[in-house]
């Protein structure tokens, strides 16, 4: 069990107690023509069946957005693989729709929760590192749902989500439910959350706190779950299910992989013989303990009442590395498809679309617009995603033809993503650590080379250059600069930062 948790709890002016909501004041009645997401027998949503046109909602729906930190597709039932980590996640795709090329806009927590917040590139908002906050006047998804009249609850839990950074805007309420150190065998383990605690408050502070029925605003309920994130730290018998060996969860910590880790050191080691398999496990595990969670939480919600008019989207920050490049974690170094490439699924109340499958490339900016359209409210102008609702409603969208990623952490690179190619270029810079930096172009074609092992670049070449002026067009009409100041932490804080490897 994971213990020693702190809760920072805040609201916004006028929100002085837990449940407490704000009355929609003249909205409009707006028509549900899209429904959108989940049901599974274990979420309890009923299915009118595929293709049939949901019913003339006389109120907004709820909106429920779940991001599972570090989520790599590639590891869900409902995209592939074989080992059960993700019954209940299978179950919220089966009754609802599934893009299967989404892709982050960074490789990394804060700067990608960024850009899902305020449908800006990394570049755009300018806070790509723990430097910096989101500057005043960009609008969120949450400000423009609490202006509409929605109640505005986020549960978060990990400090990259803060209200130091500026996630907390447009919430009602924004727990951040950090964890503490714990103490096992007499020696301090890493500070590390746990989704069972997290549930549990939502369960406490959202769950049980809604007011009577048919007095309430419509909702908008935002998770993070840190989980599966280095330590690959599960229950140990979430971990056995997938290796009965493993006697502990050691080799998920990053006192071990840090050395495995290739932007950390001059030359990765081998791992030793089996390893790789149970760091495999571990990570299994995180996401089926997170899975069990997820299953308890949307039973109660079930029992409530509360996934009756409610569209839930669920998708990830990022991926993570295991050794496809040469590296564990590659999340924060690289900009490869196992780090950018991420679940993106939604369901409806009424199950319109259920099992389907779209193809066209989407990127996490797009969350945003999605969820004010299917809410009926228009997006703000500085918003640069597009919503998925013409995807979602058949239409389609001969435009959406690439994606654009980026990181500035411990090196700097941005990459270009289109069906059939990936352009990554790596900026000359000094190096952090130990580590080196190969700057310069990487092309890979993706028809023959899913996994971006060739690069294939060459000055000259039609296809390199081509991409290359599409790439850096793209740099220099994204870039300004808008950060806002730099957030303040405290020593507490950035041991935890330390603990994962984030700052030396």
């Amino acid at each position: 069990m994971r213990t020693h948790w702190n809760e920072t709890t805040r609201y916004r002016s006028g929100i002085n107690r837990p449940g407490a909501r704000n009355q929609v004041a003249g909205s409009a009645v707006l028509p549900i023509v899209l429904a959108i997401l989940v049901s599974c027998a274990q979420i309890g949503c009923q299915s009118d069946g595929p293709g049939e046109a949901p019913g003339n909602e006389a109120t907004q729906p709820n909106l429920i957005l779940i991001s599972i930190d570090t989520l790599r597709p590639d590891h869900l039932g409902c995209y592939g693989y074989e080992r059960p980590t993700s019954a209940t996640i299978d179950s919220l795709a089966q009754r609802g729709v599934v893009f299967d090329h989404a892709f982050a806009q960074a490789s990394w927590t804060l700067p990608s929760h960024m850009s899902m917040f305020t449908s800006m590139y990394p570049h755009t908002h300018q806070v790509e590192d723990q430097g910096a906050s989101l500057a005043e006047g960009i609008a969120t998804a949450a400000e423009a749902l609490s202006e509409s009249g929605y109640s505005t609850d986020g549960f978060v839990s990990w400090i990259f989500l803060s209200s130091r950074f500026g996630f907390d805007r447009g919430f009602d309420r924004y727990d951040e439910i950090v964890p503490g150190r714990k103490i096992v065998d007499g020696r301090p383990k890493p500070f590390y959350p746990d989704v069972t605690t997290l549930v549990d408050s939502v369960l406490v502070n959202f769950v049980d706190a809604q007011p009577t029925p048919g007095t309430e605003s419509p909702f908008y309920l935002f998770l993070h779950i840190f989980d599966p994130h280095i330590d690959y730290d599960p229950p140990l018998e979430y971990a056995q299910i997938f290796d009965p060996s493993l006697e502990s969860t050691e080799r998920g910590s990053f006192q071990f992989l840090q050395n495995y880790i290739a932007g950390r050191t001059a030359e990765v080691p081998q791992l030793p013989d089996g390893a790789l398999e149970q760091i495999r496990a571990l990570y299994d595990g995180e996401i089926r303990h997170v899975d069990d969670q997820l299953s308890r939480l949307f039973g109660r919600l079930r029992a409530q009442g509360l996934l009756e008019n409610t569209i839930v989207m669920l998708t990830s920050d990022h991926g993570e590395e295991f050794m496809e490049h040469g590296s564990i974690e590659g999340h924060q170094w690289t900009l490869y498809d196992e780090v950018l490439h991420v679940p993106l699924i939604i369901c409806f109340p009424d199950g319109r679309g259920a099992g389907t499958r779209f193809d066209p490339i989407v990127q996490t900016i797009d969350v945003a617009p999605t969820l004010l359209d299917l809410a009926g409210i228009p997006s703000p102008e500085t918003f640069e995603g597009r919503s998925l609702r013409p995807i979602l409603d058949g239409k389609p969208d001969l435009e959406r033809a690439t994606t654009f990623s980026q990181i500035k952490r411990y090196n700097q690179k941005w990459a270009l993503r289109s069906r059939e190619h990936k352009l990554i270029f790596t900026a000359d810079t000094e190096a952090r650590f130990a580590g080196p930096i190969h700057p310069g172009f990487e092309l890979y074609e993706l028809a023959v080379d899913p996994t971006e092992q060739d690069n294939r670049f060459a000055e000259g070449n039609a296809t390199a250059d081509s991409l290359k002026l599409q790439l850096q067009g793209w740099i220099l009409e994204k870039g300004t600069d808008v950060a806002g100041d730099s957030p303040e932490m405290t020593e507490e804080e950035i041991e935890r930062l330390r603990s994962v490897g984030y700052i030396n």
